[in-house]
């Protein structure tokens, strides 16, 4: 019984995660489109490598 516990308080962590990351993702997403200037920006062509990124949600 603890062990199916676990598990299923383990999996759910992970959903939780998950879940998470996309609303994280969605907010950013949101948060360009919303902005005219950034979104025109966001759909020009790039190329290289930017370096890291910080996440801050």
């Amino acid at each position: 019984m603890f062990g199916q516990f676990v598990v299923h308080r383990t999996a759910q962590s992970r959903d939780d995660t998950n879940a998470q990351e996309v609303i994280t993702g969605w907010r950013a997403t949101a948060r360009i489109k919303a902005d005219g200037t950034q979104h025109e920006e966001a759909l020009r062509p790039t190329s290289g490598d930017f370096g890291p990124v910080e996440v801050t949600p």
